[in-house]
Order: C-alpha cells, then sequence, then structure tokens
C-alpha cells in the first residue's frame, strides 16, 4: 500500500494523509495495550497454575502453567514490538518514500542498545550506533521535508524553539503558498 504512494504532501508536508496516520496510530495503541492485557491474563493464569501444579504435585499443570507464560510473554512483547516497529516504519515513510526503513534501524539500535549487553559490549555499543544512525536519518528526512520540529525541555511551560517549520508559516516544496 505505502510503496506505491506518490510523493504527495499533505498537512505539514507528511507524505501520508491524516487519516491514514490516525488509523495507524489507533491501531498502534489497540494491539499494543491488546497485547498487554492478554499478556497480564496468561501471565496470571499461569502462575496460578503454576501454584496449582506445585500443590498437587501435577506435571500437566506445570506444562500448561509454562505454556501460559510463553504466551504472556509473546503477547505483552509482542504488543509492545509491533507497536513501536509499526510506528517508527510508518513515521518514518510520512517523511521520505523508503524512509520507514530509516525507522525500523532506530528501534534495531534502541533493542541492540538495551538488550545487547546481554550478549556482550560489541553487541551494544553496535545498538548505540545503529540508534544514532537512525535517529539522525530521521531528523535529516525531516529537515529535507520541511515538517515542523522543534526542540522543548520537559517541563510544563518551556517554550518551544523551532527548528524547521513553524506551524504558522505555510510551507511546501515550492515555497508557493498558493500551489496547496
Amino acid at each position: 500500500m505505502l510503496g506505491c504512494m506518490a510523493d504527495r504532501r499533505y498537512e505539514n508536508n507528511y507524505r501520508l494523509p491524516q487519516s491514514v496516520i490516525d488509523r495507524w496510530t489507533r491501531i498502534c495503541v489497540i494491539v499494543l495495550i491488546g497485547g498487554i492485557v492478554v499478556g497480564m491474563g496468561a501471565g496470571a493464569g499461569g502462575g496460578a497454575l503454576g501454584d496449582a501444579a506445585d500443590d498437587r504435585n501435577s506435571a500437566a499443570l506445570g506444562a500448561l502453567s509454562v505454556v501460559l507464560l510463553i504466551i504472556a510473554l509473546v503477547c505483552g512483547a509482542g504488543g509492545f514490538l509491533f507497536a513501536l516497529g509499526a510506528g517508527a516504519y510508518l513515521g518514518g515513510e510520512a517523511l521520505q518514500r523508503g524512509g520507514g526503513w530509516v525507522g525500523i534501524l532506530l528501534i534495531v539500535g534502541l533493542l541492540g542498545a538495551s538488550a545487547g549487553w546481554a550478549l556482550g559490549p560489541v553487541w551494544g555499543i553496535l545498538g548505540i550506533v545503529l540508534m544514532v544512525l537512525g535517529v539522525v536519518g530521521l531528523i535529516l528526512m525531516g529537515v529535507r521535508a520541511r515538517v515542523p520540529m522543534w526542540l522543548q525541555l520537559p517541563v510544563f511551560g518551556s517554550p518551544r524553539k523551532y527548528v524547521n517549520g513553524h506551524p504558522d508559516e505555510e510551507h511546501n516544496k515550492d515555497g508557493d503558498p498558493s500551489s496547496d
């Protein structure tokens, strides 16, 4: 669907219309919350069955407990990774054709930087490098697409310092507001 889109620009110079962004935001939130809820339910059920298996010395209940705990892990982590990956991919695609892979690079780097240290320092450092490349790539694509970007301290009332494209300005590719 996204690969055949023309390089048309919509609001704020994004390649995707706001309706597509809103739809995928809802899908990601539903999958994230659903995965967490199902994961918590399966985890609680697996824990309860594990306790029952210990009390009754039952191998069948113990095996079912392990299956439910695996389902809990897959649902919780899967919902989280789907929302993260889809958001990063679509965010990159909204900026530039093929830019979704830069978003995926950011997520792979984020996961490598956080979990790679368990495999060794080389993997952790590689994750940091990939994460930095993903961030720089997304910033450069945003500047090139002239989408609004700003810096702001995470404090209530902190002013925004616009780096690129103020929302009050008319901005499109050729700079001519009459061509909208």
